[in-house]
């Protein structure tokens, strides 16, 4: 008994704990710290190893197999491991310190030790990005090839059911009427645990509506902490835009469930939402007006604030970036280096009004990895994204070719949410640095490595379509 638990749902518990400590490290300070993904993705990665999901009509050493043939030749094993030894290149060589040139009376970057080399300005931020991104490979190489689809069920529950808690923490803790609060809303850290809540909120109420294996208490948990927790966590803690982004796609999704998925909200949770979520404005509302959810809306009414935002203060940052990639395109700058070489490219004190805040951040993930990962590290990326979206489209492919030729079958709700919350990562990533965060990372990774679950594997039944139509050719 045990062991079936083990090999059922023991990795998953374990990616699971991964992304929930993410979140939890996000408001201990220690946000960006590596060294604890190092150990939990060593205990992952082995118990993945000696114990993977057993499928039906197979037994434990067959599982062993075909779970180590997978592994090996999964590309995210390999894109992960290059892109491990290009992080690790830029720790190495790194250290980069200012010098000044007397003859033309400016400060510039030294020269790493060995310049043909990957560097970064601070080696450490790169050995702990290194631990951050072992953690995501060994989260994306379990979730494809060592759990079944009970499994990457059961990783979702508990990631978006445990994000939820934290993020109920987080709401009932930091936001009061106090100052020291309401300075931690303008980290860009914490609004990038915010975009996390709002992507685990859409992939839960997907989870919610998909009645098939749930009891009626695993639904009101998954009400209460998937889908209310998270959501109240990203209209809290995300940046206006962002947080207006992603409602907009919880009511695009909650339509679309209402219209494919017929009764799935019943009375008794209809009644129970509609209270919850009366109650909690109402509350917030009339007893403290001046909350941090009342602001976001009063600056996304703010016109001239959001145009300075996106015809100044952007464009600048993007023009400043955009010169230092011409500089370093093969290697970028290393992990966080775009700050400590703002200051080199910026002519005047009219320009550093654009950079008085968060100096390290350009407000565009894009820019961002181009910058201090160069042309290395935006082809590493480019081909992680292209192995995780490819099952994707494939099984979409194949669904609607079966649908067309006539056999009607129904996508699961955790498909429709899967995909706005792919949208929704790839538009906030242009309006901000959302994928900075390791529990961004480790919770898009594992909701899109698990996605293609859900789909139908109709492969078997297109060929059979076709086989019969070209049968039906030959007898005409």
């Amino acid at each position: 008994m045990i062991q079936q638990l083990l090999t059922k749902y023991g990795v998953a518990f374990h990616v699971a704990v991964m992304g929930i400590l993410a979140c939890c490290l996000v408001f201990a300070g220690r946000a960006y710290s590596g060294y604890p993904y190092v150990w939990l993705s060593a205990i992952a990665l082995e118990l993945a190893l000696l114990l993977p999901s057993v499928l039906r009509d197979e037994n434990f050493s067959d599982a062993r197999r075909r779970t180590r043939h997978a592994f090996c030749w999964d590309p995210i094993l390999y894109i992960g491991l290059i892109s491990l030894a290009f992080v690790l290149a830029q720790g190495i060589n790194g250290g980069c310190e200012l010098v000044y040139q007397q003859d033309i009376d400016v400060w510039k970057m030294g020269d790493p030790r060995f310049p043909w080399m990957p560097f970064a300005v601070d080696g450490g931020c790169a050995y702990r990005f290194a631990g951050v991104l072992l953690a995501v490979v060994v989260s994306l190489l379990a979730v494809r090839d060592f759990m079944s689809r009970s499994a990457k069920r059961c990783l979702l529950q508990l990631l978006t059911g445990g994000c939820g808690a934290v993020a109920w923490w987080f709401v009932f803790r930091y936001f009061r009427p106090a100052s020291d609060a309401w300075k931690f809303l303008d980290s860009v850290t914490v609004q990038s645990v915010g975009f996390a809540f709002g992507f685990m909120a859409l992939i839960g109420l997907g989870l919610y509506a998909d009645r098939s294996y749930q009891s009626p208490f695993g639904r009101r948990l998954l009400l209460a902490f998937a889908v209310f927790g998270n959501l109240f966590g990203m209209l809290f803690a995300a940046s206006p835009l962002v947080a207006a982004l992603g409602s907009l796609l919880f009511l695009l999704l909650l339509v679309l469930l209402l219209i494919k998925v017929p009764g799935f909200l019943g009375i008794e949770h209809a009644v129970s939402s509609i209270i919850v979520l009366g109650g909690f404005v109402g509350l917030v509302g009339w007893v403290w007006p001046d909350n941090p959810l009342m602001h976001k809306i009063a600056a996304l009414g703010d016109f001239s604030a959001l145009g300075h935002w996106f015809s100044e203060i952007r464009p600048h940052r993007a023009k400043v970036a955009l010169s230092i990639f011409t500089e370093h395109p093969w290697f970028g700058v290393g992990v966080n280096g775009f700050g400590s070489f703002v200051g080199m490219h910026v002519k005047s004190n009219a320009e550093w009004a654009f950079f008085k805040q968060d100096q390290g951040w350009i407000f565009n993930d894009y820019l961002q990895l181009l910058v201090e990962g160069g042309g290395a590290g935006v082809i590493f990326s480019i081909a992680a994204l292209v192995v995780l979206i490819i099952p994707i489209g494939s099984r979409l492919r194949d669904y609607f070719l079966v649908v067309v030729h006539g056999e009607n079958k129904a996508l699961s709700s955790n498909v429709f949410a899967g995909l706005l919350a792919l949208l929704f990562a790839f538009m906030s990533a242009w309006l901000g640095n959302v994928f900075q965060l390791p529990a961004v990372l480790l919770a898009t990774g594992c909701a899109v490595a698990a996605l293609p679950a859900f789909i139908p594997a109709a492969s078997l039944r297109r060929n059979t379509v076709k086989s019969e139509h070209h049968s039906h050719h030959r007898e005409a």
